[in-house]
């Protein structure tokens, strides 16, 4: 399985912390129980492993998981990452508490002649029915970016990305605040060369408004209102926070990142998530790139503070777990397992793994659903590419 995160994603891919500079000790699990926060494997698949020559794939690998509504989420991906023209998109959809297998419409599938996708990397939306699905069409020499809406009854197309070299920029996140208005956030991802690239849907088409002379990749964003709306730039190959990006309803400025935070004991590599609001501000998941621990930023009012984790590696995912805490998950790195953090009552603490893992894992990303405290992860162990679902009880 891939995390789709920077050093990573995205991912793939945590939270918010208390104020100042407090040490988190490593702590053990926390035991299974009836108010216990914990994590189980809803769905297993097959693991997406065909190399060519192989023309097929029976196995799954997904990049993306989001949430559209109180009883809707979705996430996106491929049979087939590594064989190119020959993959075939895939999706799967958290309805009413169930992961449903999705039967694509035919024209949407690469893998067929004039097909329109072999692989979705992104995915958002403002409701169930405001879907978007944002991949790629690939070829031996070029590739394309492309995009689907879902309306609540059926998939349609939604245009091709500005692209202006001969391969696409890795789209790494769609948000959308209604039909004709959708963003696609990424990067041209070349290691240790990296550059941000923003689309954005209105009018009936795609444009490019990537600032210029930008450096780092965009691995997710987050949406406080059409006027309002956040990114995270940072160079994953070099573990350098670049700036932070908003958007103000007429352009894209950059947020200056204190110094100390770029350089120092304090230097901070961002894990690849974001949550924006209103009221409480901006929070950054990641590492210390002194040691690789992990950490949080948090950022209101132009005050702007760390706090260390206590995990061993870098915070990669970063969502509310609807009763005012956060949830977050661990980088697996070499051997390393990916492990699940809750923030809650002040505190980080290392929960259970997921019921069902079959040995190490890593998580790929995580979303909420708003209205509850059900959230929702992707990612893969050692037998299988896994769906999640987690809460506080």
């Amino acid at each position: 399985m891939t995390i789709a995160v920077p050093a990573a994603a995205s991912q793939a891919p945590a939270a918010p912390g208390p104020a100042g500079h407090a040490s988190a000790a490593r702590v053990p699990p926390s035991s299974p129980g009836a108010s216990s926060p914990a994590w189980k494997v809803n769905v297993k698949l097959p693991l997406d492993l065909a190399v060519p020559p192989q023309e097929v794939s029976s196995g799954y690998s997904f990049f993306d998981v989001e949430a559209v509504g109180a009883h809707d989420a979705w996430t996106v991906g491929t049979s087939g990452r590594n064989i190119l023209q020959w993959a075939r998109p895939r999706m799967r959809h958290w309805h009413n508490g169930q992961w449903l297998a999705v039967k694509l419409p035919s024209w949407m599938n690469g893998a067929n002649p004039g097909g329109w996708v072999n692989e979705f990397r992104a995915v958002g939306g403002s409701s169930p029915s405001n879907v978007w699905a944002v991949g790629q069409i690939l070829g031996a020499v070029t590739s394309l970016d492309r995009a689907v809406v879902w309306n609540g009854r059926r998939w349609a197309k939604r245009g091709m990305l500005a692209s202006p070299g001969a391969f696409a920029p890795t789209i790494n996140s769609v948000l959308s605040t209604g039909p004709s208005n959708a963003w696609a956030l990424g990067c041209f991802c070349a290691p240790f060369n990296q550059s941000p690239y923003i689309g954005h849907f209105s009018h009936g088409r795609w444009h490019d408004l990537t600032p210029p002379g930008l450096e780092g990749g965009i691995w997710t964003g987050a949406v406080v209102s059409p006027s309002n709306i956040w990114a995270v730039m940072s160079e994953s190959d070099l573990g350098l926070f670049t700036g932070v990006l908003h958007w103000n309803g007429v352009k894209w400025s950059v947020m200056k990142v204190p110094a100390q935070f770029t350089n120092g004991s304090d230097a901070f590599a961002p894990g690849g998530g974001i949550i924006a609001s209103r009221h409480d501000g901006l929070w950054f998941p990641g590492s210390l790139n002194a040691d690789g621990s992990g950490a949080v930023i948090h950022e209101i009012g132009g005050r702007w503070r760390l706090t260390k984790t206590g995990a061993p590696t870098a915070m990669q995912t970063l969502v509310r777990d609807g009763k005012g805490g956060f949830w977050s998950s661990t980088a697996a790195v070499g051997n390393t397992s990916a492990e699940i953090w809750h923030f809650a009552g002040g505190h980080w603490h290392r929960v259970a793994d997921p019921a069902g893992i079959s040995g190490s894992y890593g998580i790929t990303w995580m979303a909420h659903v708003p209205g509850g405290t059900t959230s929702l992860a992707i990612g893969g162990d050692q037998k299988n590419e896994v769906l999640l679902t987690g809460g506080v009880r």
